[in-house]
């Protein structure tokens, strides 16, 4: 349950600042300790999860 509820402020984020782009969010308390990295090409809206 914690875990969705991350991912729903993470969303949020960058729904947040979609006009920020590239804007790299690090998930503190993550099970990977991944970064998220939102970007934009050709308008659309891609999420990558770089994980270790």
């Amino acid at each position: 349950m914690k875990n969705i509820y991350q991912w729903i402020n993470i969303l949020f984020l960058c729904i947040v600042f979609e006009e920020k782009i590239p804007v790299i969010f690090h998930m503190k308390d993550s099970i990977s300790r991944s970064s998220l990295l939102f970007y934009q090409e050709k308008g659309e809206r891609k999420i990558i999860l770089l994980g270790e």
